[in-house]
This record gives structure tokens, sequence and C-alpha cells, in this order.
């Protein structure tokens, strides 16, 4: 049987001054891993609203793979269901609507979110299809809530037909009247809208929701063409793992189509392998997320595990680094983050990825980088200052002025992700021992 490692990326977040990885000594498993041509090696790369656009996670996936071989697409969530930005090398459809949210929304509707960071949930029969755009596969793995264990699951073949063709989605303008325990989230959730088209119809207050109070909002529905049905058959069929559920494919393909037979339906990801030795770069990107975010569903964590990892790559801290945290705070959600790593991944390395200056608040970004730097050196944990590397104080403006930054003041565009893909990827490759 093959050895499978999984390394884990979490990001936050011209290119500046050199910069080297620190305490890189640390990193050796992973580049045993990599030099062992027998291994399938699992990169994660885990991170805010900069990983969750997927500039960076291309750029880097497309290196890796280039130089130590392509061993699948790796963990994808299907954010169009959700109706949230991601990746654009691959599209997914559904014959329902689901409610979606990530780890960062105050809500009590969900009491886990998993593998990705994200949750879509259903109370009814449902087909649900990813296609990727680049790469086939045969093996893939669902991440499901532990309640689906014993529920069926079929995975079917649609030939040349695809889902996304026989169903429209319809949108109603309706009033709603606030309720207990509504928040901004699960308003969005509840209509299958996003947080910012009620904001446009509502105003700011719809952010804070009082109750009685009316709102607007375009509910949007799924009208379902069941004849595509009369054009599948079936690959294979059985019932869901207690956190996961794994399917071995008789075929490659490019295409996953599946029919959920459960009446409850909580997914949190979805990884494509395609059975070859080499690097797969998986990646989670939640908008807003911070240290603290990713320590409160241990679910998360224990399917993460399930991929056996082999490197948590750690970049965070651009959300704090434009909040009100306190050093104290901040160093014990780092540390806390850490340590549940740890339990889950006891020998699993783990290198720290500093954030980049911005305009929103550049000094208290500049305490985040060093903060993490402090605590890297604590822990004897591999880090790279990217604040530093970028050209630390400064950057952002210049980023503007070369028009590869965005004017609210974070983030970038495509180009000016991959400057920084690019600074990671080479103190990464420099690190190799």
């Amino acid at each position: 049987m093959k050895k499978i490692f999984l390394s884990c990326f979490f990001w936050v977040g011209m290119t500046g001054f050199s910069q080297k990885i620190e305490n890189s000594e640390t990193l050796q498993p992973f580049w045993n891993s990599l030099k062992d041509k027998n291994n399938v090696t699992q990169i994660l790369f885990l991170g805010d609203s900069h990983t969750q656009a997927g500039f960076i996670t291309d750029y880097l996936r497309e290196k890796f793979q280039s130089e130590y071989g392509n061993a699948g697409r790796g963990l994808v969530f299907p954010y169009p269901l959700a109706n949230t930005n991601g990746a654009n090398d691959f599209s997914a459809s559904s014959n329902s609507v689901w409610e979606a949210f990530r780890l960062t929304h105050e809500q009590e509707i969900y009491l886990q979110i998993g593998a990705g960071g994200f949750i879509i949930g259903n109370k009814s029969q449902a087909l649900i299809e990813i296609e990727l755009k680049n790469d086939d596969f045969n093996q893939v793995t669902i991440f499901n809530d532990p309640k689906m264990q014993g529920k069926e699951v079929e995975l079917l073949l649609s030939d040349d037909s695809s889902l996304k063709h026989f169903v429209e989605k319809q949108t109603e303008r309706v009033s709603y009247q606030i309720q207990e325990g509504d928040t901004f989230p699960s308003l969005a959730s509840m209509f299958n809208t996003t947080t910012t088209k009620l904001k446009k119809l509502n105003g700011t207050a719809v952010t804070q929701p009082q109750v009685g109070t009316w709102i607007k909002a375009d509910k949007v529905t799924v009208d379902y063409d069941s004849s595509f049905e009369n054009l599948l058959q079936s690959i294979d069929k059985q019932v869901f793992g207690e956190i996961y559920t794994y399917f071995q494919l008789p075929i490659s393909t490019r295409k996953l189509l599946l029919k959920t037979y459960s009446d409850d339906n909580n997914f949190y990801g979805f990884h494509f392998a395609n059975g070859k030795n080499g690097v797969i770069f998986n990646s989670v990107g939640v908008n807003g997320a911070t240290y603290a975010d990713f320590t409160k569903f241990p679910l998360q964590f224990q399917q993460l595990k399930t991929l056996n990892p082999q490197l948590l790559i750690v970049a965070l801290g651009t959300n704090e680094g434009v909040s009100k945290i306190t050093e104290e705070e901040f160093k014990e959600s780092v540390e806390n983050f850490i340590t549940n790593w740890k339990l889950e991944n006891k020998y699993s390395p783990i290198l720290l990825i500093t954030p980049t200056d911005n305009t929103i608040n550049a000094q208290k970004t500049k305490k985040i980088a060093d903060w993490i730097i402090e605590i890297s050196q604590k822990h004897q944990i591999a880090y790279l200052d990217l604040y530093q590397a970028m050209g630390g104080a400064g950057y952002f403006r210049k980023a503007l002025a070369k028009k590869v930054a965005n004017k609210d003041g974070v983030h970038l565009f495509k180009a000016g992700y991959e400057e920084q893909a690019k600074v990671i990827w080479e103190a990464v490759e420099k690190s190799k021992k």
C-alpha cells in the first residue's frame, strides 16, 4: 500500500526582500516524503480570504505538482452551493438549495463544521455534482457529519450530460419579520442569498437584526428537471461512514455526481485523488478567519487528520491585524491552535507564515507578524516572515500603485497574490535539505 502524507498550509495575508524560512530543519520529514517517489505527499494550505480566492493556491499547486508529480486535485469545498467565492478550477451544482455557513459565522443551527471550514446542509435527498476542469480522479473521499453514518449514498455516471443544464435558479422578492435567534449569516442562509445582497436591500441595520423588524430578501429556489435521472447509471452505492466516506472508482473521470438518500445532510468537503504518486495540494480558505476560529470545531481537525498530515503550514493573522485583539489574547489563540493540532497530529511539523502590510491598520498588522515570530521562536516552529519578504511597511501602497491591490486596503488582485505565492514557493524550495 502506498504511504500517503499530508502537508498543511494556513494562509493569511511586488516581491520585496529575500527571505528564508527560519527553523527550517523542523521541516525535514516533509522533504523526506517528497524525495520518496513512491509516496503521495499531500499539502494542505489553510487560511482566510486570501486563500479562499484561490489565486495563491493555484500558483503553488502548479509549482509543486510540476516539480514532484500530480497525484490529484485534493480537497474541494463546493463554494457555489454556499453562495460564496472560491477557486475557479471546478464547478458545483445541485438540484436542491442548501443552508450554508462558514466557521466564522455566528449561528446555532449546526453544532459542527468540518474539514473545509464550511458546511452545506439540507433536510432532503439530493444530487450534488462537482466537475473538475483540469484533473482526473478515481478516488473520492466525502467528508460528512457523523449523524449521516449508515445512510445510503450513491455515485452516478451521467455520460456527457451535466446536472447544471437541468437546474434553474428562481428568485422571488419576499418580506420577513426578524425572529428570536436570527443572525445576519443565518438570514442569508435562510433565503439562499448572500450577506452582500441582504445589506444592499436593507442597509447596514440588517447586520444587527432586531426582533420584530421587517427586512426584504431575494429568496432563491431551484427548479429541477427530473428527466435528468433517466440518463444516469450507478457506479457504486454504499453507506456513509462516521466522519468520512471513501470511494474507489472503476473509472477515471473529472465529474463527481452523488445522490444522498439521507434526510438530514451535512457536508464539509470532497477530496479527489488519481491513484498516482506525487503531490496533492489541498486548500481550505475561509473568509474572515482567525486562529481562534480554527479551534472552534473539533471535527475539522479530526477530519483533516484522516489525510495523514506530514506538515502543517499556518498563515493566519490578517483579520487579527485589523481587530482590537490584545497581545495576550492573540498569543493564547495561536498557542491553542498549535496545541489542538498537535493533539491530532503529534509528529506533524508546523510552518507559520506572517501576514503582510495593509492600509487598514498597518501598525497592528506589524505587531501581529512580530508576535507570530515570537511564538515560533518559543516553540521551535518553522516560520516565514512574509511581512518583511514582501517589503515590510508600505508594501500595500506600492501594490496599489502597481494596480495589483484592491482599494479596500487589505486584498489583492490575481497578479498581486501570485507575486506573494512566488515568494512563498522560493522560500520553501530554498529550505529544502
